[in-house]
């Protein structure tokens, strides 16, 4: 029998704060796309991340993805907390996985923010202390009953992958997909039949909190 894998970093699945799990799953930065004027992304990263790169593959190659505002709501709480009422916008596609299978999010963690730690950049080639572990975290909602996405999660530099590699569905309610790990990321979001992305979140463990994450979908 194979052994059982060891993970670096470790994912966990939260289906229940929907919308307003941006208050906890954002609390350090953001970034909400397509809910700005004109379908612009509005961002607010923190100073622990020093870029978010984005880039849809599919039959063509790589592609910029595009922004789809879905509208604003008093009460639906799948959508975000937005000044005084909800707005969601999203990147992604449909069931048409055969000329988009799917896209990458490239993390890349800024040292500048670790002052008494004694490595600069990840990319370029220096590694943050296991200590300093960040919260990323993926909120989705689907546009029909049948999407399903797998994501994978990959050390940028190495392009190992350090978490368990989680298969999503039934999210048409919203759910939020946060890895914890140390170092900067990939993430290679593969559609199955379809998926969306509305958010991205960063966030960091609280004093005391356990290292370890529950894997669950």
């Amino acid at each position: 029998p194979f052994p059982e894998p060891h993970y670096r970093g470790s994912v966990e699945i939260d289906r229940k704060s929907r919308g307003d799990g941006l208050h906890h799953h954002g609390q350090d930065g953001f970034m909400l796309f397509g809910v700005g004027s004109n379908q612009s992304d509005v961002v607010q990263l923190p100073n622990y991340i020093s870029s978010v790169n984005i880039q849809d593959h599919g039959y063509y190659g790589w592609l910029n993805l595009s922004r789809t505002f879905i509208g604003d709501s008093t009460s639906d709480p799948s959508f975000l907390p937005m000044n005084k009422s909800r707005s969601l916008g999203m990147i992604g596609h449909g069931d048409d996985t055969y000329w988009n299978p799917g896209f990458l999010i490239d993390f890349r963690v800024n040292q500048d923010s670790y002052p008494d730690q004694d490595s600069i950049l990840l990319d370029i080639h220096k590694k943050v202390k296991a200590t300093d572990d960040l919260y990323l975290s993926l909120y989705c909602v689907a546009r029909s009953k049948g999407e399903k996405f797998a994501v994978r999660v990959m050390d940028l530099e190495s392009l190992d992958v350090v978490a368990p590699t989680l298969m999503i569905s039934d999210y048409e309610g919203g759910v939020w997909f946060t890895v914890r790990y140390n170092q900067s990321l990939r993430l290679r979001v593969m559609g199955i039949y379809g998926v969306h992305i509305s958010a991205l979140g960063f966030s960091r463990p609280t004093t005391g909190e356990s290292s370890d994450f529950l894997s669950r979908g």
